[in-house]
């Protein structure tokens, strides 16, 4: 291995247990941590799919990658 690869791998790995503490240093408690993270997956997860609901509807043509997703 390289030393680039062992300082992005070591970054990785640590930058779960430095974005809680700075959260909590910065009075944001682990929940409410969660509840927004969740929060902002959930509003990216349904823009998508109304807009790919929109641009089926208007007849765009959708890919096979579209339709894999879909599936899912």
């Amino acid at each position: 291995m390289t030393t680039k690869e062992t300082i992005s791998d070591m970054a990785l790995k640590s930058s779960a247990p430095v974005t809680v503490s700075a959260a909590t240093i910065a009075g944001i408690q682990v929940p409410d941590l969660v509840q927004m993270a969740t929060l902002i997956y959930l509003v990216v997860l349904i823009t998508y799919k109304t807009w790919h609901w929109y641009r089926e509807y208007k007849g765009y043509k959708i890919n096979q990658e579209d339709k894999a997703d879909d599936e899912l």
